[in-house]
């Protein structure tokens, strides 16, 4: 009876972690930084740039799946949001940025994309990355880093902050 009621109460205990949902869900307002480069062969040149996004992110289980959506200039169409898709540990959310454009601009931006991704990797060497996510939530603040990694995890480039606030409507 004992050993019954302990198995219940362990049981009840996981199926309510496991139902809980991660404080990063929700709808943020998010600034991050990123490196532009400019230039060709020799005379490259970069830059920090700091830019704007809307990011909301919802939780099924222990996955996290939302949108990473640009802020466009007033005047400007936005541009289409970009896929997030991730896991929940505890109060930390880990994501990847899905690289795949699922709302196509036609036919030949999208053959264009696919010619220019075959000449980085075949003509000059750069190798796919794809950009991550480690984000957690303090009170109505998400804070983490961003950067980008290759399939293989061997090349990375520089984690830069990540600083949001919870968009209230």
């Amino acid at each position: 009876m004992r050993q019954s009621l302990a198995a219940l109460a362990l049981t009840l205990v996981v199926s309510f972690e496991a139902g809980a949902q991660s404080k990063v869900t929700g709808k943020w307002l998010v600034r991050y930084e990123r490196e532009v480069r400019v230039g060709h062969m020799g005379s490259v040149t970069s830059q920090i740039v700091t830019d704007s996004v809307r990011v909301s992110l919802r939780q099924k289980g222990d996955s996290i799946l939302g949108e990473w959506q640009s802020m466009s200039p007033i005047g400007e169409s936005p541009k289409p949001p970009r896929t997030l898709v991730g896991i929940a540990r505890g109060e930390t959310a880990r994501l990847e940025v899905d690289p795949n454009v699922t709302n196509t601009e036609g036919y030949f931006s999208e053959l264009g994309r696919e010619i220019v991704e075959f000449l980085k990797e075949h003509i000059h060497g750069i190798q796919p990355m794809t950009t991550k996510l480690e984000l957690s939530v303090h009170g109505d603040s998400l804070i983490g880093t961003r950067w980008s990694s290759s399939a293989d995890g061997v090349t990375e480039t520089s984690r830069r902050p990540v600083v949001g606030v919870r968009d209230k409507p």
